[in-house]
């Protein structure tokens, strides 16, 4: 697969569990992938934007206090990912967010829905 190739599939990602966990748990979590390393965080709240101050010229953000977070180092192109790979990884972010959230995802708990 090729990088861009790559960046597409993950830079979807963001978007994807990020509208997911919105729109099916009703919960808040950022995603964030960082083309350059290759890694994406997932954030378990919101990020506050604090005011400009004199000189900057971009908005600054920050995470809340006790905010709980996990960084994840995806497949490098150079590793020639096979979609099987990708799935195994997006599997993991999902876990992920599922730790993040506090969601008790035992396999009793998935029986029961």
């Amino acid at each position: 697969m090729t990088t861009e190739e790559l960046n597409t599939i993950y830079s979807r990602w963001t978007g994807q569990l990020h509208a997911w966990v919105m729109t099916q748990l009703g919960r808040q979590i950022d995603c964030e992938y960082n083309p350059q390393n290759y890694t994406f965080r997932l954030y378990s709240g919101r990020a506050i934007a604090r005011l400009i101050r004199p000189g900057q010229t971009v908005p600054a953000f920050v995470r809340p206090a006790g905010e709980r977070t996990e960084v994840f180092q995806l497949p490098r192109p150079e590793s020639n990912p096979s979609y099987a790979d990708l799935g195994l990884a997006f599997r993991s972010l999902c876990l992920g967010a599922a730790r993040i959230l506090q969601i008790d995802v035992s396999k009793r708990q998935l029986e029961d829905l």
